[in-house]
């Protein structure tokens, strides 16, 4: 991650925790459903789970790229790279989760749901935070 600075470094390795840390809570609730025959578990949820774990922090790698290059051009410059970063970095979830889908060794849900789990990160740790400033 050559060129990027330590504030975006640092983010990158809070989303990755995140993303770890939800996608084996993941594989244990389709653990629990498999055992009350809800769901199959099989290689497949595993194999998913790394598919959309993988994308889903380099998705947010792109978008640390793009900010940091963002920062030094023109406003219209940068909002116009920004907004083909998005394009790009949608693309890229499209063909991934089309992947999950159509080639037989991923599980669908566990590919897709992992692209959610960054989110869910910046959320818990904005109530975090919400709560340490109320404090």
């Amino acid at each position: 991650m050559k060129g990027l600075s330590d504030e975006i470094k640092r983010e990158i390795s809070y989303i990755t925790a995140w993303v770890v840390i939800l996608s084996a809570v993941m594989q244990g609730v389709f653990l629990i459903l498999h055992f009350f025959g809800i769901v199959k578990w099989d290689y497949t949820a595993p194999l998913g789970n790394l598919l959309g774990a993988v994308f889903s922090v380099l998705n947010f790698v792109f978008l640390g790229f793009t900010v940091e290059a963002a920062v030094n051009k023109e406003e219209k410059q940068a909002q116009a790279s920004i907004r083909i970063s998005r394009i790009l970095r949608n693309l890229m979830i499209g063909a991934v989760v089309i992947a999950g889908i159509y080639i037989p060794i991923f599980n669908v849900w566990t590919v897709a749901l992992p692209f959610f789990f960054p989110k869910i990160g910046i959320i818990i740790r904005s109530k975090i935070m919400n709560k340490k400033s109320n404090s």
